[in-house]
């Protein structure tokens, strides 16, 4: 989803003293990536790119699959993130994937729209 679905949530927690940004990420809302070229990389660079330019630590908060996201963003930029909030999100143990999480999970709209990308080992 894009940032759109955080306009009620915006609405509650707006205050003079919060700068609250909620992007479209890479794909979602208005941002023209088209899907088959979105890696979880796109993601996390964005957000990266957003927080490299503000002054402050930043409050991450991810839903459902960006709960990975921010974990990585959170791992890559330590001394720009405050906190971390998981919205009824994924967090997976280090060393597994969102793949390996929902292998076999059957009945969710969510994962049948999931493009996974084939990687191939490069020779």
């Amino acid at each position: 989803m894009g940032a759109w679905q955080w306009e009620a949530t915006v609405k509650h927690l707006a205050d003079d003293a919060l700068t609250l940004i909620t992007p479209d990420l890479p794909g979602h809302g208005q941002d023209p990536t088209p899907p088959n070229e979105i890696l979880m990389e796109n993601y996390v660079n964005h957000l990266l790119d957003i927080i490299d330019e503000q002054n402050e630590k930043v409050v991450l908060v991810g839903h459902s699959f960006n709960g990975i996201t921010i974990s990585r963003v959170a791992e890559l930029r330590p001394e720009k993130v405050k906190k971390l909030i998981y919205l009824t999100a994924f967090l997976v143990p280090n060393g597994t994937s969102f793949f390996s999480a929902v292998q076999g999970v059957e009945g969710s709209k969510a994962v049948e729209h999931f493009i996974f990308p084939t990687i191939k080992a490069m020779p």
